[in-house]
């Protein structure tokens, strides 16, 4: 790795650390967490837009979860975000109860998420065979059925113990949050804990960078940074935690899961034999193939 890009990597930290640090200010992180993330402000939700704000998560959890079960079922997403889209559809094929666990979690109730909820309704009876009547009127969801069918935990999944949710849930899911959260040990344990015997945790985690880190030739540079500066930058904002593939599928082990993964995206060899001599701490003893994991899938299953 040259001079420049050590220079640039260093740039980019002192860019970010003002940002976490406001992030810890009560009043600029509430202002914040009103206003839509930059890439999911939606004008006419397209498509594509569709696809990846929607339908990517739903197909996720429909391919590994059968539908049959959804019936009655208590749902906990972890990490929804600016909206809770996935209640809407989960609730219309059958689920009796939705918690979002979610520390970051935006006004769900906004216009910029109800324009969502408008085109996701218009889609699900089409598209999966559901009676119109069955899907939440979009233009009072979620408010309606708070207290309800629909919880809103604004925690962390760091706080899973002071939720009520201890056996409760028959699936817990989350779609590319894992790699987020501040903790992924408490991630894995919320899962196991919150599950009934026999349910199903189902989460697809994606290993990359993200903001100005994904903007590297190398798109894992951002693993050569030394910890306490990751930390100093990123602490407080829900940037990736540089938790890799292997410590993941050791956790859910560990917890008590029989589990199952897939790997949908990997980045190249070569990428990650570039970063090893950068690596520090736990990260140098990371395997290759482990690095390379860019996207997937852990299908996780409580025993009874």
């Amino acid at each position: 790795m040259d001079r420049l890009t050590r220079l640039r990597i260093l740039a980019d930290v002192a860019r970010e650390i003002p940002k976490n640090f406001a992030m810890m200010v009560p009043p600029l992180r509430n202002w914040r967490l009103r206003s839509p993330r930059p890439t999911r402000r939606f004008a006419e939700v397209t498509e594509e837009e569709l696809r990846q704000y929607a339908l990517s998560g739903l197909e996720m959890l429909l391919e590994h979860y059968p539908r049959e079960k959804l019936k009655d079922a208590t749902a906990v997403e972890i990490g929804p975000g600016d909206n809770v889209v996935q209640a809407m559809a989960l609730l219309a094929l059958g689920v009796a109860k939705y918690h979002a666990v979610d520390r970051f979690l935006g006004d769900v109730c906004s216009e910029n998420a109800r324009r969502l909820y408008r085109r996701v309704a218009e889609e699900l009876p089409g598209r999966y065979s559901i009676p119109g009547d069955f899907v939440p009127d979009p233009e009072s969801f979620p408010a309606s059925l708070e207290g309800k069918k629909v919880t809103l935990w604004r925690k962390g999944v760091e706080d899973f113990e002071s939720l009520p949710l201890t056996g409760e849930a028959d699936l817990v899911f989350s779609h590319q949050v894992g790699g987020h959260v501040a903790s992924a040990p408490a991630f894995v344990r919320a899962s196991f804990a919150w599950l009934k015997p026999g349910g199903t945790a189902v989460h697809r985690i994606h290993f990359g960078p993200v903001v100005c880190w994904d903007r590297y030739e190398n798109p894992l540079t951002f693993m050569t940074v030394n910890g306490v500066l990751w930390s100093l930058a990123n602490s407080h904002r829900g940037i990736s935690n540089r938790v890799r593939f292997d410590e993941y599928c050791e956790g859910f082990k560990r917890a008590g899961f029989r589990l199952t993964t897939r790997v949908l995206e990997k980045y190249k060899s070569e990428h990650a034999e570039e970063i090893r001599p950068y690596l520090k701490g736990p990260l140098r003893q990371a395997a290759r193939q482990s690095l390379q994991v860019a996207l997937a899938d852990f299908i996780c299953v409580k025993p009874v």
